[in-house]
């Protein structure tokens, strides 16, 4: 059994008796330094070959030797519309699609079932993105091209050129929390996301933090005013440069 496999195994036993709220720590563990949403694929990749193997044992056993990347593929395919995935994963056991082939008939797929994508969201709120960065910061924001091999591949949503008369232009980096289905993921993600601007705001002027989830607001807020200034300076010129170092990060909901 292949690597992914016997995580995903681990992780879905373990999540069997799993108490509420303990998701997050459980792919965190079993994945040994993963990240929870690959573990969290994984899980949802191996679960769609457990179905497979059922429904059409033959397909099963010939997609053994595929590719983490293909199976995912399938398993998403089949949240929408099993049996095309069915048909699809056919197609792979013979050999008639590449990844990227498949990749392609997948988005396909999609838009024939109107299914939203991440990048038609991120398109749909941009305009309130950048009008709430505005009353924000001031100024005005133009879009910045960036090159992700530059930045290292940052988790970067939207790349903006901050201009303010009588300043130099700044660059604001903006990441999106992300839309998940479940609002309790956006409390158990706060940690993880709040830290990961922190650290991009060592290399930007500014990064915004994007809820979808209005609701998750005031505590991404709290949280971000409580951790930020964790170090309180203890003379007025401790203060003065503590302040000139803290990090311009910021907190705002979809209207």
């Amino acid at each position: 059994m292949s690597t992914w496999k016997k995580r995903a195994r681990s992780a879905m036993l373990k999540l069997r008796n799993a108490k509420r709220g303990e998701t997050e720590s459980i792919l965190s563990a079993v994945g040994q330094g993963i990240n929870p949403n690959t573990v969290r694929r994984e899980v949802q990749a191996l679960a769609f070959l457990d179905d497979l193997r059922k429904s059409d044992p033959a397909i099963s056993r010939r997609l053994r030797v595929s590719s983490f990347g293909t199976i995912e593929l399938l398993a998403r395919w089949s949240s929408f519309d099993p049996r095309g995935a069915a048909e699809e994963a056919r197609k792979v056991a013979s050999k008639e699609h590449s990844l990227k082939s498949l990749k392609s008939a997948l988005q396909s797929a999609m838009e024939r079932h109107s299914v939203p994508t991440r990048l038609g969201f991120l398109q749909g709120i941009e305009p309130s993105v950048r009008s709430q960065i505005c009353r924000i910061l001031g100024g005005n924001l133009a879009p910045l091209k960036r090159s992700e091999k530059a930045l290292g591949r940052a988790p970067i949503d939207f790349f903006y050129q901050l201009t303010q008369p009588g300043t130099a232009d700044k660059c604001v980096a903006v990441l999106v929390v992300g839309p998940y289905r479940y609002v309790g993921q956006y409390s158990k993600r706060r940690q993880e996301e709040l830290w990961r601007a922190m650290g991009l705001a060592w290399a930007f002027d500014h990064v915004v933090v994007v809820l979808p989830e209005r609701r998750s607001l005031i505590e991404y807020q709290r949280w971000l005013a409580e951790y930020a200034f964790a170090s309180p300076a203890r003379t007025a010129e401790e203060e003065n440069t503590a302040r000139m170092r803290r990090p311009s990060v910021h907190v705002i909901g979809i209207n």
